[in-house]
C-alpha cells in the first residue's frame, strides 16, 4: 500500500517518468492496480489522465 501511494505521488510530480514504470507493467499487479485506483481517487489528475490510467489495470 505504502509503495501505491508512493507511485501515486510520483505521478502527480514527475508524470512523464512515472507513468513508464505502470505502461511497462514494472509493479506487481497489486501494487500496480493500487497505484492506479489511488490515482483515480486523487482530485490532482484531470480526468484524462484518470480514463487513461483505468485502462491500464491490469485484469
Amino acid at each position: 500500500m505504502a509503495i501505491a501511494w508512493y507511485f501515486c505521488s510520483a505521478l502527480t510530480k514527475e508524470y512523464n517518468k512515472t507513468i513508464k514504470y505502470i505502461e511497462n507493467k514494472k509493479l506487481s499487479t497489486f501494487v500496480h492496480n493500487k497505484t492506479i485506483s489511488k490515482c483515480t481517487d486523487s482530485k490532482c489528475f484531470s480526468l484524462e489522465i484518470k480514463t487513461y490510467l483505468r485502462s491500464l489495470r491490469i485484469k
